[in-house]
């Protein structure tokens, strides 16, 4: 992935549902929205994910920091949302 401005982080985030990153969506609390869709600490759903680097996710619209909680951390495309 190359080098893309981050849109917003999603803290306390996970995926909505079991299974890889790529084609789930994430619900987190959003902060700082440099596109002023959401006011700090919003709980959000991301669209889709389209690709992961690390703490980086894009999706659709929009490229995110996710800072996930303690159980999905760290999570990448090859593992799965019920990680213990």
């Amino acid at each position: 992935m190359g080098e893309r401005a981050v849109d917003a982080t999603l803290v306390n985030a996970g995926p909505m549902y079991p299974g890889e990153l790529v084609g789930n969506n994430i619900n987190g609390d959003i902060y700082g929205d440099r596109k002023g869709r959401f006011a700090d600490g919003t709980n959000v759903t991301t669209s889709r994910v389209v690709e992961v680097d690390g703490d980086i996710v894009v999706t659709r619209n929009s490229v995110y920091r996710v800072v996930w909680i303690p159980r999905y951390a760290p999570l990448t495309t090859s593992n799965t949302g019920d990680a213990a």
